[in-house]
């Protein structure tokens, strides 16, 4: 993955962001801490959460500035995307916290969300997901594309899903949970 994060350095459009002639600026908050010590903090700690929440910031402000752009993460939850900053960041020791999500940043961003578009629920009882339809249309392409039958209904997706996920050894929740997403999308 870091090799493909690599390729991908100049992929991400942006608009002209403020910095000084070199092109450097400060950077404010948690996203200075090292990959090395990012990668130790506790999952469940205040500084992790305190993390997290600097993060979800940062990404607003990414989709507020890019081009093109309205939802780096369509369908990744703060969790996913901490862990695939963690993966980044136990091959990167010495990058700051901040260089790991401009990497991610650039891995995600050709599947972005361009444009504004309606949240859909799917599921019912305890067991819902409330996505992007566009989101829900990519899944059902890829599961095609893997020899799976989908009829357009909703329990026929949960159906598929089910048989999905217990083909791939993951939880039968018939959702678009992130387990099943990171494993459509990113594996």
């Amino acid at each position: 993955m870091a090799l493909f994060l690599g390729v991908l350095i100049n992929a991400l459009p942006v608009t002209s962001f403020a910095a000084d002639k070199g092109g450097r600026y400060a950077l404010e908050g948690p996203g200075r801490v090292s990959c090395k010590a990012f990668a130790e903090i506790d999952a469940s700690s205040d500084q992790m959460n305190l993390l997290a929440a600097w993060t979800l910031g940062y990404l607003s402000a990414h989709n507020r500035v890019l081009s093109d752009t309205f939802d780096l993460t369509p369908w990744q939850n703060i969790e996913s995307v901490i862990g695939l900053t963690r993966q980044y960041c136990l091959s990167n020791a010495e990058a700051t916290y901040e260089e790991s999500l401009q990497e991610l940043m650039r891995f995600l961003a050709p599947d972005r969300l361009q444009a504004a578009e309606p949240i859909v629920q799917i599921g019912s009882g305890p067991l819902q997901a409330v996505v992007y339809g566009s989101t829900i249309k990519e899944a059902r392409q890829i599961l095609e594309r893997e020899g799976y039958a989908l009829p357009e209904s909703d329990e026929a997706l949960a159906t598929t899903l089910k048989k999905f996920q217990r083909n791939i050894a993951l939880p039968e929740t018939g959702i678009l949970d992130q387990a099943t997403l990171l494993v459509l999308f990113i594996d």
